[in-house]
């Protein structure tokens, strides 16, 4: 038998809480920290532009996202920091990730997981040239 867990977050009484029964952290799940992650969300998608959806979660704390496309940026801070640390994702379908270096800015996450990610390409290339190389006598 299978009894689903309720992941539906609840504010405290006292107002300062609010976590869902499923994910047993009781009060690491503040309602500021909630409100925080939302709004630093929505900030992060519209700085970035159109098509960035954004998610926020629960697991221990809230925590957040925006995705567009192939591309994630992940969003880490304690609480109370004012600047979280960005690290962006190019995820693509069947392929290793390429997970760019922290970052202080959404857009300087982008592009360091860009210059990563065609460092990578540059290798693949010369990986392959040699291998061609190789093969054609």
């Amino acid at each position: 038998m299978t009894t689903e867990r309720n992941w539906t977050p609840t504010l405290s009484a006292d107002g300062i809480f609010f976590c869902s029964p499923a994910c047993g952290g009781g009060k690491y799940c503040k309602k500021a920290d909630y409100d925080l992650a939302v709004s630093r969300s929505n900030a992060a998608a519209e700085q970035l532009g159109e098509g960035w959806e954004t998610h926020v979660w629960e697991n221990l704390g809230w925590h957040y996202k925006v995705r567009k496309g192939f591309v994630t940026l992940h969003f880490s801070h304690y609480r109370d920091e004012p600047t979280p640390s960005i690290r962006a994702w190019i995820e693509l379908p069947d392929q290793p990730q390429i997970i760019g270096p922290s970052a202080n800015d959404p857009v300087e996450a982008l592009g360091l997981a860009t210059q990563l990610a065609r460092t990578q390409i540059s290798k693949l290339e010369q990986a392959l040239a040699e291998l061609y190389e190789i093969t054609k006598h």
